[in-house]
């Protein structure tokens, strides 16, 4: 019996240092950028967006991402908020589009129109996390900003 308990242990431990070799414990963060807005559905009371994001992955390894949730202001102001359990592999050195649903209110738009014709550029601010599934932090925060000027 103590020969069948030390083969469990055993194979148990090969087996949890093989999956362990996968996983990555220092990840570098990925630059997500906006990649496109696109309205899908006009309602009374909410819109829906579609927003692309660009995801680059500077890590020597590929990044299994499980999901993603983010935050989109437009020059200070909420636009939208976005919540994707989408699976993509972002390519080690390289890079992946995911397209995500959100949803706005009228007033948040009314609040954009108002703003945009105010200024004379326009801004974004996209920060989230992506979660991850080849990891051992589990997610990974991201943040990224620009202007626009006419």
């Amino acid at each position: 019996m103590s020969r069948l308990r030390f083969a469990v242990v055993f194979f148990g431990l090969v087996s949890l240092w093989g999956c362990a070799g996968t996983l990555h414990s220092e990840v570098e963060p990925p630059e997500v950028y906006l990649s496109d807005i696109a309205p899908v559905e006009i309602g009374l009371f909410e819109q829906r967006l579609r927003v692309e994001l660009r995801i680059l992955n500077p890590n020597d390894f590929a990044l299994e991402v499980t999901g993603l949730d983010f935050q989109l202001d437009v020059n200070g102001i909420q636009l939208a908020r976005g919540l994707s359990n989408e699976e993509i592999t972002v390519p080690r050195l390289g890079e992946s589009i995911v397209s995500v649903m959100t949803s706005t209110t009228v007033l948040d738009i009314v609040r954009q129109i108002e703003n945009l014709s105010q200024q004379q550029e326009m801004s974004y601010e996209i920060r989230g996390r992506l979660h991850l599934g080849n990891a051992a932090v589990g997610s990974v925060p991201f943040e990224r900003s620009a202007k626009y000027a006419p």
